[in-house]
């Protein structure tokens, strides 16, 4: 196996109105060089540091050129400046956005941009051929193609490739597959991933002895948890039985029920008698554009169908209520709920085992570290405001 870095590079900064059906995906990131320097950038050098042997462009564009061309940031930035020295590889057929160009000349301009290896699961044929008419034309130079060659052959020697070339030597290791060890790791990185926004009268974490009500559809559900690629592009959410293996909410919780004697209520008609209830509140799995909205609601398009019917239940039990959020991204309507809300927790996507790793600091086993890696917006219309009045401010982030 070769680790692959992607996406290269601001695939996560595309303006709304850029991009596919006028929406985000594949669109255009407008940024200053020293923004992309300071910004951007670190991720891929600690990457290309410690040794990754494929990087994968995106499909978006920077400044208006997209990344399949940029022959700046592949061939100048990534390979000359971080001394990237394994192989670029292309994104699915993503050279075919280069606009005004031909197939051949797309071919063309993407390997002398510095991309060395093209991902053409159905037009492979035409590329090869539009290869080799380049290399004849001096379209792509000798040189340029020993290039690509040679980082290609590098990579796949080191990895071992050559010599068990069927992989029939290759130590079969599936049993390895959530270890205790891994499963340890992936618990580890829900629990520090978790931010807490708000804890009145120190609501969290839940004291021994308490009874508490657990609702909203991501409080028993992985598919949730885990978001989109899983399983199935666009995610898939658990319905009677579980997709893959793993921890939901409910069942962290539960692993306290005897040494803190924490009693986890389901049943709506006996939500009366918690001490306190957990929200669980989620979005509907998603990736690419299929995630791209501009409602970004706790009850908007993208949001579980259920959010709604949950919080109005919820407010109307008058109990101390935690919310937590699962969601790919910053809801804007949360100022609406704060004051209905004694404690919030922003849960992002946590993962098969993000339920074991969430009940783990709710409880207070471990404490929240968390802080927010992007700027909290009241609403959309705020997004890439200088000025904007902000919910939340990059880096907070409460703890116990």
């Amino acid at each position: 196996m070769v680790a692959c870095a992607k996406h290269y590079l601001g695939d996560g900064g595309t303006a709304m109105g850029t991009g596919l059906d006028n929406k985000m995906d594949r669109g255009n990131t407008i940024i200053s060089d020293e923004e992309l320097k300071m910004t951007l950038l670190p991720p891929y050098k600690a990457q290309v540091d410690l040794g990754v042997q494929t990087i994968m462009p995106s499909y978006n564009s920077i400044n208006g050129t997209k990344m399949h061309q940029h022959d700046q940031l592949i061939n100048g930035v990534l390979k000359k400046d971080l001394n990237f020295n394994g192989f670029v590889i292309s994104d699915w057929e993503a050279m075919q956005e280069i606009p005004d160009a031909s197939f051949e000349e797309q071919v063309w301009i993407s390997i002398n941009a510095g991309v060395d290896m093209l991902m053409q699961p159905e037009t492979w044929k035409n590329t090869m051929d539009a290869i080799i008419k380049g290399a004849k034309n001096n379209k792509i130079t000798q040189e340029r193609i020993d290039e690509a060659v040679s980082r290609i052959l590098k990579v796949k020697f080191e990895s071992g490739l050559f010599e068990d070339p069927l992989l029939q030597k290759n130590e079969n290791k599936a049993e390895t597959l959530r270890s205790n060890e891994a499963v340890n790791v992936a618990t580890q990185l829900a629990e520090q991933s978790l931010v807490l926004l708000k804890n009145k009268n120190n609501i969290l974490p839940i004291k021994e002895n308490m009874k508490v009500y657990l609702a909203g559809a991501g409080a028993n559900n992985i598919g949730l948890q885990c978001g989109g690629w899983t399983i199935e592009w666009q995610g898939k959410i658990d319905s009677t039985e579980k997709m893959t293996h793993g921890v939901t909410i409910l069942e962290g919780l539960q692993t306290y029920s005897e040494s803190k004697n924490i009693q986890v209520i389901t049943d709506e008609s006996k939500a009366s008698e918690a001490d306190v209830v957990l929200m669980v509140l989620a979005e509907k799995p998603y990736a690419e554009m299929q995630g791209d909205s501009e409602d970004l609601s706790l009850t908007g398009s993208l949001a579980d169908t259920g959010n709604k019917e949950t919080i109005q239940f919820v407010k109307s039990l008058n109990k101390p209520t935690v919310s937590i959020l699962l969601a790919g991204r910053h809801l804007v309507d949360l100022d609406d709920y704060l004051k209905d809300w004694e404690s919030v927790v922003m849960a992002y996507l946590p993962g098969s085992e993000g339920g074991q790793g969430i009940a783990n600091v709710l409880v207070g086993e471990k404490s929240f570290v968390g802080k927010l890696a992007m700027p909290w917006y009241k609403d959309v219309e705020d997004i890439r405001k200088e000025d904007a009045e902000l919910l939340y401010q990059i880096g907070y982030g409460l703890t116990y």
